[in-house]
Protein backbone atom coordinates (compact mmCIF):
# COMPACT_ATOMS: atom_id res chain seq x y z
CA UNK A 1 0.00 0.00 0.00
CA UNK A 2 1.16 3.51 -0.75
CA UNK A 3 1.60 6.02 2.06
CA UNK A 4 0.71 9.69 1.81
CA UNK A 5 0.48 12.65 4.15
CA UNK A 6 -2.87 14.30 4.78
CA UNK A 7 -3.95 17.57 6.31
CA UNK A 8 -7.24 16.20 7.56
CA UNK A 9 -10.04 18.11 5.88
CA UNK A 10 -13.41 16.92 4.64
CA UNK A 11 -12.69 13.39 5.85
CA UNK A 12 -12.93 14.54 9.45
CA UNK A 13 -16.07 15.75 11.16
CA UNK A 14 -16.12 16.36 14.90
CA UNK A 15 -19.45 16.76 16.64
CA UNK A 16 -19.56 17.61 20.29
CA UNK A 17 -21.94 19.03 22.87
CA UNK A 18 -21.18 22.75 23.09
CA UNK A 19 -23.33 25.79 23.93
CA UNK A 20 -25.44 27.24 21.12
CA UNK A 21 -25.04 30.96 20.46
CA UNK A 22 -27.77 33.12 18.92
CA UNK A 23 -27.41 36.70 17.76
CA UNK A 24 -30.06 39.40 17.48
CA UNK A 25 -29.72 42.37 15.15
CA UNK A 26 -31.57 45.57 16.03
CA UNK A 27 -33.74 47.20 13.39
CA UNK A 28 -31.42 50.21 13.17
CA UNK A 29 -28.28 48.17 12.51
CA UNK A 30 -26.26 49.61 9.63
CA UNK A 31 -25.53 47.45 6.61
CA UNK A 32 -21.74 47.19 6.44
CA UNK A 33 -19.29 45.37 4.19
CA UNK A 34 -15.50 45.28 4.02
CA UNK A 35 -13.73 44.14 0.88
CA UNK A 36 -10.45 44.28 -1.01
CA UNK A 37 -10.20 46.24 -4.28
CA UNK A 38 -6.90 46.55 -6.15
CA UNK A 39 -5.02 45.47 -3.04
CA UNK A 40 -6.63 48.01 -0.69
CA UNK A 41 -9.30 47.84 2.00
CA UNK A 42 -12.67 49.40 1.25
CA UNK A 43 -15.88 49.57 3.24
CA UNK A 44 -19.45 50.02 2.14
CA UNK A 45 -21.73 51.40 4.83
CA UNK A 46 -25.40 52.07 4.10
CA UNK A 47 -24.72 52.07 0.37
CA UNK A 48 -21.69 54.39 0.44
CA UNK A 49 -18.26 53.06 -0.53
CA UNK A 50 -15.09 54.45 1.02
CA UNK A 51 -11.42 53.55 0.54
CA UNK A 52 -9.68 52.87 3.86
CA UNK A 53 -6.07 52.09 2.91
CA UNK A 54 -3.62 52.99 0.16
CA UNK A 55 -1.14 50.21 0.81
CA UNK A 56 -1.77 47.99 -2.27
CA UNK A 57 -1.04 44.88 -0.16
CA UNK A 58 -4.02 44.37 2.18
CA UNK A 59 -5.73 41.02 2.87
CA UNK A 60 -8.00 39.13 5.28
CA UNK A 61 -10.44 41.85 6.46
CA UNK A 62 -12.51 40.70 9.46
CA UNK A 63 -15.40 42.51 11.17
CA UNK A 64 -15.81 42.34 14.93
CA UNK A 65 -19.10 40.79 16.08
CA UNK A 66 -20.67 44.22 16.75
CA UNK A 67 -19.38 45.93 13.60
CA UNK A 68 -17.26 48.46 15.52
CA UNK A 69 -13.85 47.19 14.36
CA UNK A 70 -12.20 45.80 11.24
CA UNK A 71 -9.02 43.74 11.48
CA UNK A 72 -6.84 43.38 8.40
CA UNK A 73 -3.37 42.26 7.38
CA UNK A 74 -0.83 44.33 5.43
CA UNK A 75 1.96 42.45 3.64
CA UNK A 76 5.44 43.95 3.47
CA UNK A 77 6.05 45.88 0.26
CA UNK A 78 9.20 47.69 -0.72
CA UNK A 79 7.26 50.78 -1.83
CA UNK A 80 4.84 51.23 1.07
CA UNK A 81 5.82 48.92 3.98
CA UNK A 82 8.92 47.08 5.09
CA UNK A 83 7.18 44.76 7.59
CA UNK A 84 4.09 42.56 7.71
CA UNK A 85 1.55 44.11 10.08
CA UNK A 86 -1.83 43.21 11.58
CA UNK A 87 -3.98 46.29 12.07
CA UNK A 88 -7.39 47.15 13.44
CA UNK A 89 -9.57 50.09 12.46
CA UNK A 90 -12.14 51.74 14.71
CA UNK A 91 -15.04 52.33 12.32
CA UNK A 92 -16.50 55.15 14.43
CA UNK A 93 -13.28 57.17 14.87
CA UNK A 94 -11.58 56.04 11.62
CA UNK A 95 -8.42 55.39 13.65
CA UNK A 96 -6.03 52.59 12.70
CA UNK A 97 -3.80 50.79 15.21
CA UNK A 98 -0.99 48.35 14.49
CA UNK A 99 -1.65 45.30 16.67
CA UNK A 100 1.38 43.20 15.77
CA UNK A 101 4.42 43.23 13.49
CA UNK A 102 5.54 40.01 11.81
CA UNK A 103 9.11 39.64 10.60
CA UNK A 104 8.88 36.27 8.87
CA UNK A 105 5.23 35.24 8.92
CA UNK A 106 1.95 36.19 7.35
CA UNK A 107 -1.24 36.28 9.39
CA UNK A 108 -4.09 34.64 7.52
CA UNK A 109 -5.77 33.14 10.58
CA UNK A 110 -7.58 36.07 12.20
CA UNK A 111 -10.80 35.67 14.20
CA UNK A 112 -12.91 37.90 16.44
CA UNK A 113 -14.63 36.61 19.54
CA UNK A 114 -18.32 35.87 18.87
CA UNK A 115 -19.36 37.87 21.93
CA UNK A 116 -16.78 40.61 22.62
CA UNK A 117 -14.26 42.91 20.96
CA UNK A 118 -11.34 40.53 21.42
CA UNK A 119 -9.23 39.59 18.40
CA UNK A 120 -7.31 36.32 18.14
CA UNK A 121 -4.54 35.74 15.61
CA UNK A 122 -1.58 33.49 14.89
CA UNK A 123 2.06 34.43 14.49
CA UNK A 124 3.48 31.23 13.06
CA UNK A 125 2.43 28.58 15.59
CA UNK A 126 1.82 31.08 18.42
CA UNK A 127 -1.83 31.92 19.18
CA UNK A 128 -2.37 35.43 20.58
CA UNK A 129 -5.32 37.57 21.57
CA UNK A 130 -5.89 41.25 22.26
CA UNK A 131 -8.81 43.14 23.79
CA UNK A 132 -9.77 46.37 22.06
CA UNK A 133 -10.52 48.12 25.36
CA UNK A 134 -6.86 47.60 26.38
CA UNK A 135 -5.28 47.82 22.97
CA UNK A 136 -2.81 50.59 23.84
CA UNK A 137 -2.24 49.82 27.52
CA UNK A 138 -1.63 46.07 27.44
CA UNK A 139 -1.11 45.03 23.83
CA UNK A 140 -1.56 41.40 22.87
CA UNK A 141 -0.80 38.34 24.97
CA UNK A 142 0.36 34.85 24.07
CA UNK A 143 -2.42 32.29 24.49
CA UNK A 144 -0.80 29.04 23.34
CA UNK A 145 2.28 27.68 21.58
CA UNK A 146 2.50 24.97 18.94
CA UNK A 147 -0.86 25.81 17.36
CA UNK A 148 -1.63 24.68 13.80
CA UNK A 149 -5.26 25.87 13.60
CA UNK A 150 -7.70 27.46 16.03
CA UNK A 151 -11.32 28.48 16.42
CA UNK A 152 -13.21 30.37 19.09
CA UNK A 153 -15.59 28.28 21.15
CA UNK A 154 -19.19 29.26 20.32
CA UNK A 155 -19.68 30.95 23.71
CA UNK A 156 -16.54 33.08 23.25
CA UNK A 157 -15.00 31.83 26.50
CA UNK A 158 -12.04 30.04 24.97
CA UNK A 159 -10.55 28.26 21.99
CA UNK A 160 -10.35 24.91 20.32
CA UNK A 161 -6.86 24.50 18.86
CA UNK A 162 -5.03 21.77 16.98
CA UNK A 163 -1.41 20.70 16.94
CA UNK A 164 0.29 19.00 14.00
CA UNK A 165 1.72 15.51 14.13
CA UNK A 166 5.51 15.36 14.55
CA UNK A 167 7.96 12.91 13.03
CA UNK A 168 10.14 11.39 15.78
CA UNK A 169 12.76 8.64 15.62
CA UNK A 170 10.10 6.05 16.50
CA UNK A 171 7.52 7.34 14.02
CA UNK A 172 4.76 9.94 13.79
CA UNK A 173 2.92 11.29 16.80
CA UNK A 174 -0.81 11.98 16.59
CA UNK A 175 -2.28 15.34 15.72
CA UNK A 176 -4.32 16.50 18.71
CA UNK A 177 -7.10 18.92 19.59
CA UNK A 178 -6.99 20.98 22.78
CA UNK A 179 -9.47 23.18 24.62
CA UNK A 180 -8.32 26.46 26.18
CA UNK A 181 -10.46 28.46 28.63
CA UNK A 182 -9.96 32.21 28.79
CA UNK A 183 -8.74 33.94 31.95
CA UNK A 184 -8.87 37.71 31.42
CA UNK A 185 -5.52 39.43 31.93
CA UNK A 186 -3.59 36.23 32.68
CA UNK A 187 -1.12 34.28 30.58
CA UNK A 188 -2.67 31.12 29.19
CA UNK A 189 0.55 29.37 28.23
CA UNK A 190 0.52 25.69 29.27
CA UNK A 191 -3.17 25.81 30.28
CA UNK A 192 -4.53 23.81 27.32
CA UNK A 193 -6.51 20.65 28.07
CA UNK A 194 -6.29 17.65 25.68
CA UNK A 195 -9.65 17.25 23.96
CA UNK A 196 -9.33 14.70 21.15
CA UNK A 197 -6.56 12.69 19.44
CA UNK A 198 -6.90 12.32 15.69
CA UNK A 199 -6.16 8.90 14.16
CA UNK A 200 -2.60 8.38 12.98
CA UNK A 201 -3.77 7.27 9.58
CA UNK A 202 -6.87 6.68 7.49
CA UNK A 203 -7.54 4.48 4.50
CA UNK A 204 -8.50 6.31 1.31
CA UNK A 205 -9.37 3.97 -1.57
CA UNK A 206 -6.72 1.47 -0.51
CA UNK A 207 -4.06 4.09 0.15
CA UNK A 208 -2.72 4.49 3.68
CA UNK A 209 -2.78 8.22 4.48
CA UNK A 210 -0.97 9.68 7.49
CA UNK A 211 -2.94 12.35 9.31
CA UNK A 212 -0.52 15.16 10.15
CA UNK A 213 -2.92 17.99 10.98
CA UNK A 214 -6.21 19.74 10.36
CA UNK A 215 -7.39 22.30 7.88
CA UNK A 216 -9.30 25.43 8.93
CA UNK A 217 -12.05 24.81 11.49
CA UNK A 218 -15.65 25.56 10.52
CA UNK A 219 -18.58 25.44 12.93
CA UNK A 220 -21.95 24.13 11.83
CA UNK A 221 -24.71 26.77 11.38
CA UNK A 222 -26.17 26.03 14.85
CA UNK A 223 -22.71 25.89 16.48
CA UNK A 224 -23.03 22.36 17.85
CA UNK A 225 -20.65 20.66 15.43
CA UNK A 226 -17.21 21.33 14.01
CA UNK A 227 -15.74 20.37 10.66
CA UNK A 228 -12.14 20.63 9.56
Amino acid sequence: MRTRLLMLGSLFGLFCSLPVITANASTDTMLQAAFIRNGDLWVKINGTERQITREKSVSSPRWSYDGKWIAYFVTADSEFNDKNTLRVRNVKTNQDTIVAVFQNHTCENIAWSPKSDVLAFQNGTILNDIAMNNIREQGFRNVSLGVAQFAWLPDGNGFLVSSSAQLLPDGWTRARLYAISLSPGKSLINTATPFYDLPKEVDVSGTKVLVIGTSTFKWSPIKNGLRS
